[in-house]
């Protein structure tokens, strides 16, 4: 989960703000949850192509809004915020995703990084993993 509060929420004119978004100077990651970078390259005119960077919450999240996401532009990287408790160096740590795997059995995740090293988070019932995404 990502937390905001009002005292974090910066006012923007609805002039720049058409489809209701806002804007917080900072937001707060609910440990122990991992967190994910979408990064995407979205062509503002042939001229310009402006990065842009989603902060998603959970693995479902990101799974079930990539079609959305990637409709506004071209997908450049997911990066994994991995919680102490998943990764074992005792904060959180930032890696670019290879790909990412759930077993049909159970609620786990395998997540295989950019350096080939893989974070398994959750129970594995059996081995019953099937690839969700492939950058």
């Amino acid at each position: 989960m990502i937390v905001t509060t009002a005292l974090a929420e910066i006012p923007l004119p609805e002039a720049l703000t058409p489809n209701g978004e806002r804007n917080w100077t900072y937001a707060e990651l609910d440990p122990p949850d991992q967190h994910f970078l979408v990064t995407l390259n979205t062509t503002i005119d042939e001229d310009l192509i402006l990065p842009r960077t989603f902060l998603v919450s959970t693995c479902n999240i990101l799974l079930g809004s990539l079609p959305g996401l990637t409709a506004q532009g071209e997908l450049v990287a997911v990066q994994f915020i991995s919680p102490s408790s998943l990764n074992g160096t005792g904060h959180y740590r930032l890696d670019h995703i290879r790909e990412i795997w759930g077993d049909k059995h159970s609620w786990a995740w395998r997540y295989v990084l950019a350096d080939g090293s893989e974070l398994i988070d959750g129970e594995v019932s059996s081995p019953g993993w099937e690839c969700l995404l492939m950058l």
